[in-house]
Order: structure tokens, then C-alpha cells, then sequence
């Protein structure tokens, strides 16, 4: 996947919910804390779905 999708995920949950909520579900994905997601890189799928499905699970919405 690509690493922009993450990178406005990241925008959207810190925007709206806070920069505590992105580092909670990044801890929750086993994302190191300083890892970016530049915007032209590739990006493990496994990884994104993992930060995708904890966004969800935090935020308490559906997928």
C-alpha cells in the first residue's frame, strides 16, 4: 500500500481525535513511535490493515 494513504489516515485521526490517539493506535500496530509515512514509499500491507483496524478499534467506529 502506498505510504500516503497512512500518511492522510494519520493527518485525519491527529486533526480530529488528537496526536495522542495516532500514537496510541500506532503502539497498538507495533509501529516504532518515530516512523514515517512518506508519502512515495511502499508500505506492508499487513502493516496498514493492522493501523487501519486499530484506528477503528480506538476511535470506536466500524470499518
Amino acid at each position: 500500500m502506498k505510504g500516503v494513504i497512512l500518511d492522510y489516515l494519520k493527518n485525519l485521526v491527529s486533526n480530529h481525535f488528537g496526536g495522542d490517539k495516532w500514537e496510541n493506535i500506532k503502539s497498538l500496530s507495533n509501529v516504532p513511535k518515530n516512523q514515517p509515512f512518506l508519502s512515495s514509499i511502499d508500505v506492508d500491507d499487513n502493516l496498514a490493515i493492522s493501523l487501519i483496524h486499530n484506528t477503528c478499534k480506538v476511535l470506536n467506529l466500524t470499518l
